[in-house]
């Protein structure tokens, strides 16, 4: 029995009940079901937020850097040794320095290098950048990455740089230049 407005007891159906029990039972899975969704995104906001990859305007907090970790020379020459290939890591690691003396043409340098994201995003590698270098009597190709171009945090790539002499080159004559990597990340660029 059920009281209504007028004070008279009135009999409620059993189908009235049983609907209304329907309702309530709807009613109480969808709070529940609210609660958990607010609940996880609570979780899970606090827990970006706890390991640095949440700021207040809900971009990731890091840095990209890329150095070079490693690198060696080798040469075409068999038999003689005219020319002369000296490289070293420059800029805390930022470039390579390469000197090639007594250069000619047809000569053939290979400078292997490693590369390291150190820095706490993942970036892409978007290419190599020189300087000082005259494509007039030196030809420049890059192999080794297999395709790879996205660096995490902490992960090696390495690649080889092959420097083939030009007719056009001045014998007896030292070219220098630099090279290092160009990378970005959606948030920076270097």
């Amino acid at each position: 029995m059920h009281l209504f407005s007028t004070g008279f007891p009135v009999m409620l159906s059993s189908a009235f009940r049983k609907k209304n029990r329907y309702v309530n039972v709807k009613s109480k899975l969808f709070v529940v079901f609210l609660v958990t969704v607010i609940v996880s995104a609570g979780i899970g906001i606090s827990y970006a937020n706890v390991n640095g990859a949440l700021t207040a305007d809900g971009f990731a907090e890091g840095y990209c850097d890329v150095v070079f970790t490693g690198v060696s020379v080798s040469d075409n020459e068999v038999g003689k040794f005219v020319g002369d290939v000296s490289t070293s890591i420059v800029n805390a690691g930022k470039g390579i320095s390469v000197t090639i003396d007594h250069a000619y043409p047809s000569y053939e340098v290979y400078i292997d290098f490693t590369i390291q994201n150190t820095g706490s995003l993942p970036v892409d590698v978007n290419g190599l950048l020189t300087s000082s270098f005259d494509d007039s009597v030196m030809g420049c190709s890059i192999s080794g990455f297999d395709g790879v171009s996205f660096l995490l945090p902490s992960s090696f790539l390495s690649g080889t740089l092959t420097l083939t002499v030009l007719d056009s080159i001045k014998q007896n004559s030292v070219y220098a230049f630099s090279f290092d990597f160009g990378f970005s990340n959606d948030d920076f660029t270097s």
